[in-house]
């Protein structure tokens, strides 16, 4: 029987490996296609920072709600524009323009930057299992969250010294 265990994105150390571009891949560090022009009929991806480069879609009764995500479709081809055109009647969609689309997503720019931090991960995930990488970043939470708390804590200390002596 298998069992579900439910990791808070942030804390979550394949969403943390993701997002640092730590465990794409070895092919997509020399991506071809990390560009506009790519040999598809339609891109698809994330566009969380629709937000920040339309702050004005999401004011007023209209205003957009991206709490289920939003997604960014680019075209390019013939085919592609039909199959968009088909897509309508299921999606919302607005046009933006691609050039911000592009700014706000390296990937369109340029392959990701290989970092020595993958190798770790892959070397831990091959030794002892997936398991090894979140207690890594458990443990790394802690070491920089620690320092945090402490000085949070050192405050309220000193303060209940003085209240009591």
């Amino acid at each position: 029987m298998l069992k579900e265990i439910r990791i808070p994105m942030r804390k979550s150390g394949y969403y943390r490996m993701f997002m640092s571009e730590d465990s794409y891949r070895e092919a997509c560090y020399q991506c071809p296609y990390a560009s506009l022009d790519k040999p598809a009929d339609l891109t698809i991806g994330d566009y969380f920072e629709l937000k920040d480069d339309y702050p004005e879609m999401f004011v007023g009764e209209d205003a957009i709600d991206i709490s289920e995500g939003i997604s960014c479709i680019i075209v390019h081809t013939d085919k592609g524009h039909d199959l968009l055109r088909e897509a309508q009647r299921y999606v919302w969609l607005k046009e933006v323009d691609i050039n911000k689309v592009q700014k706000s997503h390296k990937q369109l720019q340029q392959p990701p930057d290989y970092s020595g931090r993958r190798d770790k991960y892959k070397k831990l995930y091959n030794e002892k299992g997936y398991p090894s990488i979140e207690k890594y970043f458990l443990m790394r939470n802690a070491i920089v969250f620690l320092p945090k708390l402490i000085l949070k804590t050192i405050p309220l200390n000193i303060k209940n010294i003085f209240n009591n002596g």
